[in-house]
């Protein structure tokens, strides 16, 4: 079992965070340094029915997500 820390710098403010990354071999650093070259792109919108006034009424129906544009996915082993 592998374990690191990987440090990520915000280049914007200067704040430099830590994330733990585990794994059997060397793939979730791999993972982390693809997630990390990708550009932030403008997050997507929910738009909710106006006219449900409860909470509690909304059914699927009553949402729907806007401007949604994922980058593709990054394969990788999940522990269970």
């Amino acid at each position: 079992m592998l374990a690191g820390r990987m440090h990520l710098a915000n280049a914007a403010d200067g704040e430099v965070l830590e994330a733990p990354v585990w794994g059997a071999n060397k793939e979730p650093f791999e993972q982390v340094q693809l997630q990390l070259t990708r550009d932030p792109r403008p997050l997507p919108k929910l738009v909710l029915n106006p006219e449900v006034k409860s909470i509690f009424d909304f059914k699927i129906e009553d949402m729907t997500i806007i401007n949604y544009d994922p980058h593709p996915h990054i394969k990788g082993a999940v522990a269970v």
